[in-house]
């Protein structure tokens, strides 16, 4: 009998032990459409390196569920079909969630640890995510608006250009008051477990320089640092001190991938002594990209005996669609590589990975120029009369 009851007991501890590197996430979007296809985003520390995790769910009757990895607290993105996208913190554990479709950023979230922290700084940010959501809705509707007439050809394109790129500006302005306030919130509340989550993101995103990251890091209570949040912070820290960038007078990121044609690339190998080497950043998908292409290949043929060369560097994530773009838009007369290779599983840092970041290329079309010694000479987004002469001056 009493080791029929030690067991039982036993059972018992088991089945009540929360578990400490698994989270459920469920949900309750109201007004969502059923089928509607979900993604959560987070990155998660694991034997020491950070992964970039992505979770997909379907919405059924208003509901989903998200089961995943999870040890410790971190920061995740849940992202829709049409890319509108809130941002909350999870833990390990069971959490609920619950929003309004046409409202996300208005969401109710149970279950996490943080809860109080979380609330409190969602009270001090104010409308800031209904105006997020918004202008980033803006964006894509007005990117999409100005594809569509590009690729008709429709003589309206030029003013939903205009259009797309002040709701670049008007997006833009709304995250630096998002920045600005998290700051704020950050300063006054440092001894918070969210804190070193703002300190990454802030760091990240250029608010504060690297010496004043370092500063506050050291300010955070050891509990703070020495959690997947703070290690995710001092990793940052010690990406954001790297001396290579991609603006003039930096030194170049070397980089090596596997081109469009099979064979491998090394930038490097691509510099020739009084030479120079162009980089251009273009997707498939990018309709200023591909009004830019026909000036690429002039130079590139005009001038390569004379030193110059190129290498095109994708966004895609779609190999087909890269491949299928070099093709018909003439580009495989130079190297052809993804800023980004598919990888089993997806590094969290993109310098680690994303050729575009490590350049700090945020736009494409991007184009950076660098010299024989990999030091960036200049960079520009679109070929105009005075940058075609600047170009055309180095070979003369």
């Amino acid at each position: 009998m009493r080791r029929l009851l030690i067991a039982t007991l036993s059972l018992l501890l088991l089945s009540c032990a929360k578990p400490n590197d698994t989270f459920v996430l469920k949900g309750v979007i109201h007004g969502a459409q059923t089928g509607e296809q979900l993604m959560l985003i987070y990155p998660q520390l694991k034997d020491g390196v950070w992964y970039r995790r992505t979770l997909t769910a379907e919405v059924v009757d208003d509901k989903f569920t998200f089961e995943g990895e999870l040890s410790d607290l971190t920061y995740a993105s849940l992202v829709f079909n049409n890319m509108d996208e809130v941002g909350f913190f999870i833990d390990a554990g069971r959490m609920t969630l619950e929003m309004e479709r046409e409202r996300p950023y208005d969401f109710t979230l149970q279950g996490v640890s943080i809860k109080a922290e979380f609330e409190e700084y969602r009270r001090w940010m104010g409308d800031t995510a209904r105006k997020m959501y918004e202008s980033n809705r803006n964006v894509q509707e007005a990117n999409q608006r100005w594809i569509e007439a590009s690729q008709r050809g429709a003589p309206e394109a030029d003013s939903l250009m205009r259009e797309f790129y002040n709701c670049v500006h008007t997006f833009s302005e709304v995250k630096t008051q998002e920045l600005e306030r998290m700051r704020g919130f950050m300063a006054a509340h440092l001894d918070y477990a969210i804190a070193p989550y703002m300190l990454y993101y802030l760091l990240f995103n250029e608010i504060i320089s690297n010496d004043e990251a370092h500063a506050l890091y050291n300010r955070l209570p050891q509990v703070s640092r020495q959690s997947a949040l703070g290690q995710l912070a001092m990793q940052r820290i010690e990406l954001s001190a790297s001396k290579v960038g991609g603006f003039e007078g930096d030194k170049a990121f070397d980089f090596e991938r596997n081109g469009a044609d099979g064979q491998r690339v090394l930038m490097s190998e691509q510099v020739h002594k009084g030479g120079y080497l162009l980089l251009d950043f273009w997707a498939s998908w990018c309709a200023p990209c591909i009004e830019e292409m026909p000036a690429v290949r002039r130079l590139y043929d005009e001038y390569y005996d004379r030193g110059l060369r190129v290498i095109g560097i994708s966004s895609d994530e779609d190999v087909e669609a890269w491949k299928k773009g070099i093709e018909q838009h003439g580009l495989a007369r130079y190297p052809q590589v993804l800023s980004r290779e598919p990888m089993a599983e997806e590094l969290f840092f993109a310098e680690e990975t994303d050729i575009a970041t490590r350049y700090e290329v945020t736009s494409i079309p991007c184009f950076i120029l660098l010299n024989d010694e990999c030091e960036v000479v200049t960079r520009w987004q679109h070929f105009d009369e005075q940058t075609l002469k600047f170009v055309e001056s180095l070979f003369e």
